[in-house]
């Protein structure tokens, strides 16, 4: 027992004492059990032998100190710069590709990192901040003013509350004006985000009513820098929307709001200082829900009391104001994004950081097959190490601790890497978001903490096999066994696993972003041209008059065949709804209503985009807006609203708005490609009513051909309009689905960025193998095989690694293919044509990685190889 017990304790002893230790505890226990002295009881044999475990454990932590001082460190430190020095190629290669690897990864989490996981900058304790929402989090909605004044004033003792709402200004007149992002907000917004102005007081006032006729802004910090001098030159006053605001604070350099997935504000405006005549109507009726709702929560008050307050009050304003209040509220925690936008944010961005550690791991894998490569090559290097004393722990750590090395700086070079790829990420993102991210202190550390995370437990088990080999069978071993190949084709074949299943996916999503290049939106975007304008501030030409001059300019362009007017374009713009009921019909909130999408257009947006009536007729130039609005609904609106009926000629209301039907049109995609069954209602347009901003030309030559010469028609009309954007309508509706868009580029690019990897692996096994079997491929060609049998049988070996890699990729990817579903369009998750083209394009791949060792196999010269291996 006393044996047993000695043993089990001797392998917590470091290998290169034990066998010492276990002699000297052996001897003692023999001294005390000798016959030729006192016999010591059994008992006592035992409880001496317990003490060897403290013992050893003492030797544990002492060799494990000694083993990892800093003078063993910077020995393994010198050998890895030696053994680097002396194969500077595969070096260089190693921490290239662990740089691509970790550059993929820390790309992405650069974004994640700015977009999910940091408030925007600039706020005072943002962990004290919330959003409040109408309904669920998943249609997080906004209110009206005075429900948001109900709200502020019930809360009072709990939370600071502050509303907001994106606009646009123009800066500047005529010519010179330029159309800015910009914000309406409350009195108390720069209070409850906590920010520190400069250059003024603030928006100073209890109640927005009061700012009617006090036009002060605050600017941003870039706003300021480019406008410095004209605001000083004019006593502190900037032009906006044709009135002289004066500055009364600029905000700090960074700040964007609370709303990260935005352009950045250039421009804070209270609330009755922006709009025209309806900004009053809009400070006033319940109906209008248009502010979003930021708060803080007081120092003395918990998160859980403020929540359940805010569901209290609530509660009790929709007993009175349901319609318009909702009937459920959600309390967020945190700004930065909307619960809706957070969730396509996450989903979006858990794809891309998936899809990111893949190809780090395939980077991981490749280095370690190549330091695997150059580390069998030195096995009797490390056997004369093993034969002069080293323990296996002590070249295992040095094995580590090279591996660690590059794979730092390979997480380092891929830091400076990100000064490229979140630029290019940016650019590539389909929404403008106001959030800076790129290189930082702390991306830094993530790029070097995944590159040595995932070098280490990919590349554990080969070191392992490296120094698996007792030195003495070392050295006696002329070329590496074949165990030692196995580790490289399990290595190779992982990545080409990897590398097939994000190909896989990327196939899909190339595939769904190609049909969304192609399917019909229901109505013609070939060769149309969106031109979107914005009224000039202070002009008081009619609408109709200024847009009738608009169309009879762009028809005199060349080319041109139609012209149209609307509010907004299907797909290309949001689209507004609103609630239609038969007339006379009383409004019950606990109804099931139907909300409508409602925008205003001419004969001509018929005609532009290539809406025929299948019902009764399209709008034409005698309809106008009078006792009865004449109104086109879509197919889906005429099912809805009169199943089994006739449309046409029925008569509905808004209000006090009554709408007569006179046409449906053919069913179109309104607010996204996705979106196919939405009811769309279209109205006349009237001077009273919403500036028609949208343009739609139709051309005969290609879009970006006459983007020039539309420009050039309306320049005339600067006066009246200013012109915003002029872009070819058929971009615009693709980009509808613009999160599947940038989902296909970014795992396109990362699944060709593994195939590279995979083929370099592939390659280098091969010429392992060549070079392995040498003396072998020697005796055969000796012996009368023929070259080119040679040259097929390392052709073959590479491919069968390909199928078993591809084959397993490809299954994975068909599991992974339906949880991808909701970034999938018009396309099969388990696409068979997907499949097969990339198990194709793998096989190529092998082949072309294993044509050089299989022809340098093939001229091997029997007679060079008998003579020296």
């Amino acid at each position: 027992m006393s044996r047993v017990l000695l043993w089990l304790a001797s392998r917590l002893v470091p290998a290169d004492r034990r066998r010492e230790w276990l002699e000297q505890w052996r001897a003692e226990v023999w001294a005390l059990e000798h016959p030729g002295t006192p016999t010591a009881p059994r008992r006592a044999t035992l409880r001496f032998v317990a003490g060897a475990v403290p013992d050893a454990l003492v030797e544990a932590v002492h060799g494990w100190r000694e083993g990892w001082s800093f003078a063993g460190l910077a020995a393994d430190v010198r050998d890895t710069w030696r053994a680097a020095r002396r194969t500077p190629a595969t070096t260089l290669l190693s921490v290239g590709i662990m740089a691509v690897g970790a550059a993929a990864t820390a790309t992405i989490f650069s974004l994640a990192d700015a977009v999910l996981f940091r408030p925007p900058p600039g706020l005072e304790d943002p962990a004290r901040l919330v959003q409040i929402g109408r309904k669920d989090a998943a249609s997080f909605d906004n209110f009206s003013y005075p429900n948001y004044q109900d709200l502020r004033d019930g809360l009072a003792d709990v939370l600071d509350l502050a509303g907001w709402a994106n606009t646009r200004v123009v800066a500047g007149d005529g010519l010179d004006a330029e159309e800015l992002p910009a914000q309406a907000v409350t009195a108390g917004f720069f209070r409850v985000t906590g920010v520190a102005l400069t250059g003024g007081p603030g928006l100073v006032g209890a109640d927005e009513l009061a700012f009617d006729g006090r036009a002060e802004a605050v600017v941003s910090a870039a706003f300021w820098r480019a406008h410095d001098a004209e605001i000083v030159a004019n006593g502190g006053h900037v032009r906006l929307n044709g009135r002289s605001f004066r500055v009364v604070g600029v905000t700090p350099d960074g700040f964007i709001g609370v709303d990260a997935g935005i352009p950045a504000p250039a421009v804070w405006l209270p609330l009755l200082a922006v709009g025209a005549g309806d900004a009053r109507e809009r400070l006033t009726e319940r109906g209008w829900s248009w502010l979003q709702i930021v708060g803080r929560v007081r120092p003395d008050v918990s998160m859980s009391a403020a929540r359940d307050a805010t569901l209290a009050v609530h509660a009790r304003l929709a007993e009175r104001f349901a319609p318009t209040i909702g009937d459920t509220v959600t309390f967020v925690e945190g700004v930065g994004l909307a619960p809706p936008d957070r969730a396509l944010a996450d989903r979006l961005l858990g794809v891309f950081m998936a899809v990111a550690l893949l190809v780090l791991v395939v980077a991981a894998a490749n280095v370690t097959g190549l330091q695997f490569s150059r580390h069998v090559a030195r096995r009797h290097e490390l056997a004369v190490r093993r034969a002069l004393g080293a323990s296996r722990r002590r070249v295992l750590r040095a094995l580590f601790v090279e591996q660690a090395l590059l794979a730092a700086a390979g997480g380092s070079l891929a830091f400076l890497v990100t000064y490229w790829t979140t630029g290019w990420l940016r650019l590539a993102l389909p929404y403008e978001v106001a959030i800076a991210f790129g290189p930082t202190a702390r991306l830094l550390a993530f790029a070097v903490g995944a590159s040595v995370s995932a070098s280490t437990a990919v590349g554990l088990w080969p070191l392992l096999r490296v120094i698996g080999q007792g030195g003495h069978e070392a050295l006696r071993a002329r070329r590496p066994a074949s165990g030692r190949l196995r580790v490289g084709r399990v290595l190779v074949g992982l990545e080409l696993a990897i590398a097939a299943l994000v190909l896989t996916l990327a196939g899909l999503l190339v595939r769904s972003a190609l049909q969304a290049t192609r399917v019909a939106p229901g109505f013609d975007v070939s060769h149309t041209l969106v031109v979107s304008l914005r009224r000039q501030p202070n002009r008081t030409t009619p609408s109709s008059v200024v847009m009738e001059a608009a169309e009879r300019r762009l028809r005199g362009v060349p080319g041109v065949t139609a012209v149209g007017v609307a509010t907004s374009v299907p797909v290309a713009d949001p689209q507004s709804s609103r609630v239609l009921l038969p007339p006379g019909a009383e409004y019950d909130p606990n109804a099931r209503r139907m909300p409508v999408i409602a925008a205003g257009a001419d004969p001509g947006f018929f005609e532009v985009l290539g809406l025929d009536a299948i019902e009764g007729r399209v709008l034409d130039a005698g309809d106008r807006i009078g006792v009865e609005v004449p109104a086109v609904v879509n197919e889906a609106f005429a099912r809805r609203m009169f199943p089994g009926a006739r449309a046409a000629g029925q008569v509905l209301s808004s209000g006090p708005a009554t709408y007569r039907i006179v046409g449906v049109v053919t069913q179109t995609a309104l607010r996204s490609l996705r979106d196919r069954e939405l009811p769309a209602m279209w109205t006349p347009l009237d001077d009273r009513g919403e500036f028609p901003s949208r343009l739609l030309v139709r051309t005969t030559a290609p879009p970006a051909a006459s983007t020039a010469a539309v420009r050039a028609a309306l320049a005339p009309l600067a006066d009246d309009i200013l012109v915003r954007r002029i872009e070819p309508l058929a971009p615009l509706v693709t980009a509808s689905v613009g999160d599947t868009l940038l989902a296909a580029r970014l795992t396109m690019v990362f699944g060709l960025g593994t195939l590279m990897m995979a083929v370099v692996g592939l390659y280098g096994l091969s010429s392992a193998q060549v070079s392995a079997r040498r003396y072998e491929i020697g005796v055969r060609l000796a012996l009368g095989a023929a070259p080119n049998a040679v040259t097929r049988g390392v052709m073959a070996a590479a491919a069968r690694t390909a199928l078993v890699g591809s084959g397993a990729g490809v299954a994975a990817g068909c599991l992974a293919g339906p949880p991808l579903q909701a970034l999938l369009f018009d396309t099969d998750p388990v696409d068979p044509l997907v499949m097969a083209a990339t198990t194709l394009l793998l096989s190529l791949a092998a082949i072309i990685a294993a044509a050089g060792p299989a022809r340098r196999a093939g001229r091997t010269d029997p007679l060079v190889v008998m003579r020296t291996d």
